[in-house]
């Protein structure tokens, strides 16, 4: 029995702090072998060996990375092994990406918030050959596209960290410098929620800078915040979209001398931006569970292989956190609410 029909995963996000926080269809004889059997070992499951593929369009972005971990993490827990492919900022080489992970001998592979337009080769290769690709930890504009596909809440996230951000304007009028990427769904699905929250204020302006730039983030994004802080005296935030911008965004305001009167936001914790919260250089950063979205992705390529024989595109994960992250409570607040436990437990009744 799958985590998903055990009562432990809920549509109602739990909200942190004081803020809030295809199918697959079928699968070929060659995917449903019988496999030797991974040998038992301490807190692992015995089930069939597997190797996971994954691929991101920048998996050493703070969020990829998190995602990454979670696969591994659970991956660990049942003796499969992962193999990775980066499209190193090239939305479209993650095509490439996954035809190379299928010829390595990935049984599946997971693909982080890629859009599925550009995948169009690689997701019919990988349908010919019965390797389930399932979409993971970003919102994608076409998710039936995939096996499956699980993210996060991208409005709610962008809400926690737009409330923060008028409230740290108050009543003065100001000017948000927003980084932006409509191309990739799960960005512009956040910032289309910060342009309503927008225009709600007739006191705000928001000012769009592009982000499109993936093989030099840091360069990139502080080049844009400089010309847009030197053409605009009255921004008072720079938005970063995610993790890679904001490092970049912080060098443009202490270049310019505007630490007083430009506060820096972003999305997904990593190290960096944990450092730069704690030296306060960033005013907050909104997260969520990502990890849940590896989990789920894991627990149901269980099932197809060693259960019910099939994913379940509408699982649920188990109730994760929005939460919001300041340099004041920063060693307070975490994502983490033992969520991976809950899936180990339930693999161990049912595929022990």
């Amino acid at each position: 029995m799958q985590v998903a029909r055990r009562g432990l995963r809920t549509t109602t996000a739990v909200v942190a702090v004081a803020v809030g926080l295809l199918g697959f269809q079928a699968c070929s004889e060659d995917n449903v072998a019988a496999e030797e059997k991974a040998p038992e070992r301490d807190g692992r499951i015995s089930v069939e060996k597997r190797t996971i593929g994954v691929t991101s369009i920048v998996l050493t972005a703070g969020s990829s990375k998190r995602l990454l971990k979670g696969i591994q993490d659970a991956a660990s827990l049942l003796g499969w092994e992962v193999i990775e492919c980066d499209a190193a900022g090239d939305a479209a080489a993650s095509d490439t990406c996954i035809t190379s992970l299928i010829q390595q001998g990935a049984d599946a592979v997971l693909s982080m918030g890629s859009e599925p337009a550009l995948l169009r080769q690689a997701l019919k290769r990988a349908s010919d050959k019965g390797v389930p690709v399932v979409n993971i930890g970003g919102t994608v504009s076409d998710p039936d596209a995939f096996d499956a596909s699980y993210a996060p809440d991208d409005v709610q996230l962008s809400t926690v960290l737009n409330d923060k951000v008028f409230e740290d304007l108050g009543d003065a009028s100001a000017t948000i410098g927003a980084y932006v990427n409509d191309a990739i769904v799960a960005i512009r699905t956040r910032t289309e929620a910060l342009r309503e929250q927008v225009a709600e204020r007739s006191d705000v302006e928001l000012e769009e800078m592009s982000t499109a730039n993936y093989t030099d983030p840091f360069a990139s994004s502080r080049q844009a915040a400089q010309s847009l802080l030197r053409a605009n005296d009255d921004v008072r935030a720079l938005w970063g979209s995610g993790t890679t911008n904001v490092p970049g965004a912080v060098a443009a305001v202490e270049d310019l001398g505007a630490e007083q009167d430009v506060k820096v936001y972003g999305f997904y914790l990593d190290d960096a931006l944990a450092e730069l919260l704690r030296q306060g250089k960033v005013a907050a950063v909104a997260d969520t569970t990502l990890e849940v979205n590896s989990y789920t992705a894991i627990d149901q390529l269980l099932a197809l292989w060693e259960g019910e024989g099939a994913i379940d595109p509408e699982a649920e994960p188990v109730p994760v956190e929005y939460v919001l992250y300041t340099p004041d409570n920063l060693d307070e607040v975490s994502t983490d609410t033992g969520q991976l436990d809950e899936f180990q437990s339930a693999w161990a009744e049912d595929y022990s």
